[in-house]
C-alpha cells in the first residue's frame, strides 16, 4: 500500500497504474518522487549492442536536455528520466539551453522543452537547436492545446499536452527517441 497524500488515504497498487503526478502540488512532495507517486513501471532503456567478442555490452544511456522556467516540473521529469536510466541535464532558460548545446561536445539525444514561459520564443529556440543539431528530436510538454491560436505547429516535433501520467510521458520520450 502507498500513501496519496492529497487525500491522507492508503491506495491498493492497483489505482497507482492511472494517477496523474502532474495533478500534485508539488510543495507537499517528498524529494523521493518513487515513494509518492507509487510504483513507477520502470523499463529498462539501457541499449545493448554485440562487441567485437560476440558478447553484449550496454550503451551509454541516452542524455536529455530539459528545459521548463518552472523549477518544480523540471525537478519532476528529472526524477522520472534518470529513474528510467536516462541522463538528464536540466536548464531553466532557454538562453542557457542554447548555449549548451552550442558548446557541449557531447550532444543530448532528446530535447524536452515547454511551450511557453520564457523570454526567448519557443520558435526562435527551436531554429537554435536545430541550426547547431539539425537532426536533434524535439518533444513539446506543454499546458496548452497544440490547436491552441498560441502554437505555432513545427513539423517533426513531438508534442505532449500538460497534465499528463508518466506512463504517457515515458511513452512520448520513448518514441521520440526512436524516431
Amino acid at each position: 500500500m502507498k500513501t496519496d497524500i492529497e487525500q491522507n488515504r492508503a491506495v491498493p497498487e492497483g489505482e497507482w497504474d492511472n494517477f496523474d503526478v502532474t495533478s500534485i502540488d508539488r510543495t507537499t512532495v517528498d524529494a523521493n518522487v518513487r515513494r509518492v507517486y507509487g510504483p513507477i513501471q520502470l523499463r529498462d532503456f539501457a541499449l545493448e549492442d554485440e562487441d567485437s567478442a560476440g558478447g553484449r555490452r550496454k550503451n551509454k544511456a541516452p542524455s536529455i536536455y530539459v528545459v521548463d522556467d518552472d523549477p518544480s516540473l523540471t525537478e519532476l521529469y528529472t526524477d522520472i528520466l534518470e529513474a528510467t536510466g536516462y541522463q538528464v541535464e536540466v536548464f531553466n532558460d532557454r538562453a542557457k539551453a542554447l548555449e549548451a548545446l552550442k558548446t557541449d561536445e557531447s550532444r543530448p539525444d532528446l530535447l524536452i522543452m515547454d511551450y511557453l514561459g520564457h523570454d526567448l520564443p519557443a520558435e526562435r529556440f527551436i531554429q537554435g537547436c536545430l541550426s547547431v543539431q539539425p537532426a536533434l528530436p524535439i518533444l513539446i510538454a506543454s499546458g496548452i492545446s497544440q490547436f491552441d491560436e498560441r502554437f505555432v505547429p513545427i513539423d517533426a516535433i513531438r508534442f505532449i499536452e500538460k497534465p499528463f501520467s508518466i506512463e504517457s510521458f515515458q511513452e512520448e520520450v520513448s518514441a521520440a527517441l526512436a524516431a
